[in-house]
């Protein structure tokens, strides 16, 4: 089989020789692996472990620590580069565009997931900073934007998330494909609430995969000191491994009359009447990348 690596934004966790990453990153990993022989490039630190739940089962994906000095970094990226069939870069991060214009120079085969505006997410944080900070904040912003555009015109084809990005980056590579959500909220099909007056139990609400990942143990357990203060729903929605010792905390802690799995939901409208429902949404993960739930 042929390799492909990928050079991945999020942070794995180990111990014991067990690597673990985000759940839903993991199994399309191990989907890959059955047609490739894959290579996963990614920081490892021992402290992730304690959030991520998706293994890297060692005989299907290969993975690499990627060093923190920069020299070493380079030397890594050339190596794996240079051995690999084809490359998968997930932005935005400078070390994708590090990995991504490496590919390019060994001219590899280079697909990019563009998960987000980097140098908007940059100039809004440089906005809070003042002095030398901010306008540090505002040339790496630049930067970010004009090494983003040279990489899309590096690559064979781009997976972008949302119509503007799409638009931004299709005049540098004609293969700029738009992703779209699981479930597509259509606007002319979606009753607004206006009626803002708190609920009677407070309503909170969270969506997402049902595991300790989401810190929705934490989140249960937060819940049982609001509730001594006054009455209070919180509404799971979802499905994961974690259902059972989920359940098992809301009994411990005498919340089964206001903690509440009502399970997934692939219906788009009934998704939106929890979250027309809700006086909050909560989202408790100890780690995200793009939430799409928000």
């Amino acid at each position: 089989m042929k390799k492909l690596l990928i050079i991945s934004q999020t942070t794995a966790g180990a111990e014991n020789g067990i690597f673990k990453t985000k759940e839903t990153l993991a199994v399309h990993y191990e989907k890959l692996a059955t047609e490739w022989n894959v290579s996963l490039l990614l920081p490892i630190q021992k402290q992730y472990e304690k959030f991520h739940t998706g293994v890297c089962a060692p005989e299907k994906i290969r993975v690499v620590s990627l060093p923190r000095k920069l020299f070493s970094q380079i030397r890594t990226f050339w190596h794996e580069c240079s051995h690999a069939d084809a490359v998968f870069v997930f932005m935005p991060t400078w070390r994708g565009v590090l990995g991504g214009l490496i590919t390019a120079l060994l001219r590899k085969p280079l697909a990019i997931y563009e998960g987000g505006a980097w140098d908007q997410f940059l100039e809004t944080q440089s906005h809070s900073q003042t002095g030398f900070r901010k306008l540090r904040g505002r040339i790496l912003s630049r930067l970010a934007r004009h090494m983003e555009n040279l990489l899309f015109r590096c690559a064979d084809c781009a997976l972008v998330t949302g119509e503007e990005l799409q638009k931004r980056f299709l005049p540098y590579n004609a293969n700029t494909i738009m992703t779209k959500p699981i479930l597509l909220l259509e606007e002319n099909k979606t009753e607004v609430r206006t009626d803002y007056k708190l609920h009677t139990p407070l309503q909170l609400l969270t969506v997402g995969n049902l595991s300790f990942a989401k810190g929705l143990d934490t989140l249960i357990r937060a819940t049982a000191k609001v509730r001594k203060k006054q009455p209070v729903h919180l509404t799971c929605v979802g499905a994961g491994n974690d259902l059972a010792a989920l359940q098992k905390i809301v009994q411990e802690s005498h919340l089964e009359d206001c903690v509440f799995f009502p399970g997934y939901e692939n219906d788009i409208q009934k998704l939106a009447q929890f979250y027309r429902n809700a006086d909050f949404f909560i989202l408790a993960s100890l780690s995200e990348g793009m939430p799409r739930v928000l």
